[in-house]
């Protein structure tokens, strides 16, 4: 082992004593073959580090917990895993150590070496490099005294009016401390003498009681603000070693600048910005503005973490803009603590509750989706219907149509179906149309002269008919062309023509009796027409040619 990584990690051990976590090395996960290098051995070598760099944290062993160990399981705070592959000319060895409760990363660190004794030695000093990052943390507590209520101010005389009974020099020192008390909060040490003052004093002295109780009260605050202030010192001493130290993360970083705002507030952070890799002040800035319940910086840093696959990250900070009331960060984050990767049944209930009630209705839906499927809970039909009617008031149309399904009322599912459609969704839009009552249909618009006692159509087709009827029996009575040959038989000619002008006949007598029943029907309608206010009444003559029928005069 490389001498310089061991007396690093002794003298780490004997220096500030960090948390007593218990640690698990995961055994390194290798593409290398075992006979070019020994990753069981150089996981040990990690675990022999972080023994003598941890104090008196424990490391579980080989056996405990190895590749195949769940840290969880072996109750773990701590896991180191890492990942050795060739790189470049030789073989490179990656660290990473994370928080087994959160699985955030806290540190990470890699080692590089072209053999195996050169990698050895380069994987020591990353070891050391990577607790000594965690002991730098750890050291950061953020747990500062809380102060106590301030004292409310003396009241101008106990028991109303002034006892001029009372010592001159009494009422003086009452007053003098009422006033020093004013800055109690800046100088509470003063005040706490200014009222000792006033309980010391002899004579008739009925403040004597009261003034001791105000002292002790400012000495106890006095007390709890050197207590915070020498914290305050202290863990912005360590901060400032920190945030330059190249081997802690960018998310350990933030991280502590958060805890640090929320303990000490923005105007003690923001000075500690400067500390940070330019890369990195822009996103520290937003750390600051969403511990101080700036939910847009929340949301902001939301979207970071979300493009660099950082789940973890993305839900703690949803979950601080979820505080913010930021109601659809509590929507989101409730969500994403019911998804298998990241399930927190206990967080992600009242994050969807604190969203439905601050406005949002994606939050009271999936809350209703809770109950409706027993998810984490006991179904409930009655909350979830509850939830689903807040859903569809606040805008959420697919509520709409689910809770009309469930409603026996027809007019107010009708109801619902339609503000579902009217809040956007599309399947309450085809329900709504198929239940509307469609409009009676238009009666036909029936022309006058079709149902016009008087009118005279129907007459004139009878007429016309009776013309076309008598034409073709007048050209049918026409007799036919002699077409006979020289050779042709008479006998046979004569029985032809015969059969001929039987079939002729008939045809002449149907068509003729057609064209007199059409005449005469027709005739009576165009003669039975009378329009009372036609000034000019029609003239028909009817006449027999060779031809056939014909009709003449005015028509209307």
């Amino acid at each position: 082992m490389n001498a310089t990584a061991l007396f690093l990690g002794t003298l780490l051990a004997i220096s500030t004593a960090g948390r007593a976590d218990t640690i698990a090395v995961l055994d390194l996960q290798s593409s290398v073959p075992a006979k070019e290098v020994n990753a069981a051995q150089l996981g040990e070598q990690v675990r022999g580090i972080a023994a003598r760099t941890m104090g008196d944290s424990r490391v579980l062993d080989a056996e405990t917990c190895s590749k195949r160990c769940d840290p969880h399981a072996a109750g773990a705070d701590l896991v180191v895993s890492g990942e050795l592959t060739r790189g470049g000319q030789g073989y490179l060895v990656t660290l990473e150590l994370r928080d087994a409760r959160s699985d955030r990363m806290v540190g990470a660190s890699s080692a590089t070496g072209t053999s195996e004794g050169e990698l050895s030695d380069a994987v020591s000093a990353a070891a050391v490099d990577l607790f000594r990052a965690q002991k730098a943390v750890s050291a950061v507590s953020m747990e500062p005294a809380a102060l106590p209520e301030v004292p409310q101010p003396a009241p101008v005389s106990p028991g109303g009016a002034v006892n001029l009974d009372v010592e001159a020099t009494v009422l003086v020192a009452y007053d003098e401390a009422r006033t020093v008390e004013q800055t109690g909060t800046q100088r509470p040490e003063e005040a706490a003498a200014a009222w000792r003052a006033v309980a010391e004093l002899g004579g008739e002295n009925p403040y004597r009681e009261m003034a001791a109780g105000r002292a002790r009260q400012w000495q106890a605050y006095a007390e709890a603000k050197r207590g915070f202030e020498d914290q305050l010192a202290r863990d912005t001493s360590r901060l400032r070693k920190v945030l330059p130290l190249a081997f802690v993360t960018d998310g350990t970083k933030l991280e502590l600048l958060a805890r640090f705002t929320h303990a000490y507030g923005s105007e003690r952070a923001e000075p500690l910005l400067a500390l940070l890799p330019s890369e990195v002040r822009g996103r520290g800035h937003l750390v600051i503005g969403c511990e101080e319940k700036d939910a847009a910086k929340c949301m902001a840093l939301v979207r970071a973490a979300d493009r660099v696959r950082d789940a973890q990250g993305a839900v703690d900070y949803l979950d601080r803009a979820c505080n913010a009331n930021d109601a659809d960060a509590c929507a989101e984050v409730g969500d994403r603590w019911l998804r298998a990767e990241s399930r927190d049944v206990a967080r992600a209930l009242p994050s969807l509750e604190r969203g439905c009630t601050t406005g949002s209705a994606r939050a009271c839906a999936r809350l209703a989706r809770v109950y409706e499927e027993g998810d984490g809970t006991d179904v409930s039909r009655s909350m979830a219907a509850d939830l689903r009617d807040k859903a569809c008031s606040k805008g959420d149309g697919k509520s709409c149509r689910l809770l009309a399904s469930t409603v026996e009322d027809e007019a107010r599912a009708a109801a619902l179906w339609k503000k579902g459609c009217e809040n956007g969704d599309t399947r309450s839009c085809a329900i709504a149309r198929a239940i509307a009552p469609r409009p009676a249909a238009p009666k036909p618009v029936v022309p006058v002269s079709a149902t016009d006692p008087h009118d005279n159509t129907a007459g004139f087709a009878l007429v016309g008919l009776a013309a076309v009827a008598a034409g073709g029996a007048v050209i049918m009575a026409m007799p036919e062309p002699d077409h006979r040959s020289a050779g042709s038989s008479r006998h046979g000619l004569t029985e032809a023509q015969a059969r001929q002008g039987s079939s002729k006949s008939g045809f002449v007598f149907a068509l003729s009796a057609a064209a007199v029943l059409s005449a005469t029907t027709g005739l009576v309608v165009l003669f039975s027409h009378h329009p009372q206010k036609d000034p000019e009444k029609p003239k028909v003559s009817v006449g027999v040619n060779p031809a056939g029928l014909v009709v003449s005069g005015t028509m209307p």
